[in-house]
């Protein structure tokens, strides 16, 4: 290990830098990525009750989703303590490790460490990944264990005298894609049948002949699908209710052209400028595209092919789980141009400057709800309640004062509110108040800031 730690010494500074800068920024509530609550909530829900199979957010049961993502947040908890950041710090790691696994998946694309580096700094710049890296949601893991399944796949097809081996590890990697998001987490190997059926390698049957051993089905199976046998006979008719919600409407056939439009922008904007970059030296070199990159750009062009032509609903971070292939992609025609070190430095200036952003950004707008709950916790104040809150920040409020804040009712001495709603509470008197601050607008000639207020109430005597 200390002779790896050497020779790959840039590679684990860089980690070091990344996990660092962002770490700093994992007690934040801005910026907010929308279904994060689910999560954070419900597993502070299995820790409060015992109830570490069934999720519950708000007291209803949640069968959306799989269970994964609340078990790795529960396990940040249950280290930590509850807090915000200790529930997000377990998806911060996996994102190094998944930085770690496309430093590895480099080398077998070109065995060169400068080419392998490469790859972890544009990854690491990616806004999206960058945002990923500190929530807890399920994009993350599905992102981790689909790569995991390509990396093994690929192995595969480097190294046939192991086929069965890296099949096999391929395979459950799958499992867990599955656990953490669902049906999409099977694509990897979807993609591999694509491939062999496509190009055709030597041992071309045996690869798939393997592809379906029964060793490989029976493992995805139990991993897969034993969590959703469980809540199935518990929970049958909920979880069917939930399962018909979830994909009522969401599956369609038709091509939309402004769907392409969408994701061209997601892959524009969210990896700002590389894939720009990654186009303009494709068509100017007419950079040559290996074998083992096309089975790389197969994933992507199928990932971008379903979303667009099957998925009625819209989510740049559907396409979260193809930017390591992405980079992977962009890394081989920077190499390729001989471009390798200059888009390094940029790509390292590109990180640090959103990490910079990310840290100063709460203290432009600030953090009402979080400001409240440390001056709650401060004065060490009992019988604290929250009335007509949103779920979001009521989420917020459970975190940050381990889920011992109630719904308002009459006995409640402090409650926190938005402004709004104070001439409901005449017999209350204003303790503390904290804003947010929500737009800033050019209007006259000037900056005019609208601010969101949220007070802290105590009740009279």
């Amino acid at each position: 290990m200390t002779n790896y730690y050497r020779e790959h010494k840039a590679l684990f500074l860089w980690l070091l830098i990344f996990f660092v800068l962002l770490a700093f920024t994992l007690n934040n509530t801005t910026p907010y990525k929308g279904d994060e609550s689910y999560y954070l909530v419900s597993a502070l829900n299995m820790i409060k009750t015992g109830e570490y199979f069934v999720p519950h957010y708000y007291n209803q049961p949640r069968f959306q989703k799989p269970i994964l993502a609340y078990w790795i947040t529960v396990l940040g908890y249950k280290i930590f303590g509850i807090r915000l950041w200790s529930g997000r710090l377990p998806f911060l790691i996996l994102s190094l490790l998944l930085l770690i696994l496309i430093y590895r998946f480099a080398f077998l694309v070109i065995n060169d460490k400068k080419f392998a580096f490469l790859n972890v700094v544009l990854l690491s710049s990616s806004a999206m990944y960058i945002l990923f890296s500190r929530a807890a949601m399920t994009d993350l893991l599905l992102t981790f264990f689909s790569t995991l399944s390509l990396y093994f796949f690929y192995k595969a097809i480097i190294y046939p005298d192991k086929i069965k081996r890296y099949y096999f590890y391929a395979y459950v990697s799958i499992g867990f894609a599955f656990l953490s998001k669902g049906w999409i987490g099977f694509l990897p190997a979807v993609i591999m049948l694509i491939y062999l059926f496509l190009f055709k390698p030597k041992n071309f049957k045996k690869y798939v002949l393997n592809l379906f051993h029964p060793l490989n089905i029976i493992t995805l199976c139990i991993i897969s699908f034993s969590w959703y046998l469980y809540v199935f006979i518990v929970y049958k008719e909920i979880f069917l209710s939930q399962l018909k919600s979830e994909t009522s409407g969401k599956f369609v056939i038709s091509l939309i052209g402004e769907k392409i439009i969408y994701y061209t922008g997601v892959l524009i904007r969210y990896y700002f400028p590389f894939t720009l970059i990654g186009v303009y030296l494709y068509i100017k070199k007419s950079i040559k595209l290996s074998a083992s990159i096309k089975f790389l750009l197969l994933y992507f062009i199928i990932t971008i092919f379903i979303y667009a032509f099957f998925i009625s609903m819209y989510r740049s971070r559907y396409l979260l789980p193809s930017f390591p292939v992405i980079t992977l992609i962009i890394g081989f025609i920077i190499y390729k141009s001989n471009l390798t070190e200059i888009m390094k430095k940029i790509g390292i200036i590109l990180f640090i400057l959103q990490a910079i952003i990310l840290l100063v950004l709460p203290i432009i707008r600030k953090e009402p709800i979080k400001e409240i709950a440390k001056y709650v916790e401060s004065k060490k104040y009992s019988n604290f309640s929250a009335y007509n809150l949103d779920k979001r920040n009521m989420g917020w409020l459970l975190i940050f004062t381990e889920g011992k804040v109630k719904r308002y009712n009459s006995d409640s001495k402090y409650v926190i509110i938005k402004e709004g709603d104070y001439n409901k509470f005449k017999n209350y008197t204003i303790e503390k108040e904290a804003v947010k601050l929500k737009k800033i607008k050019f209007e006259n000639n000037r900056f005019n800031k609208n601010f969101k207020k949220f007070l802290l109430l105590r009740k009279a005597k």
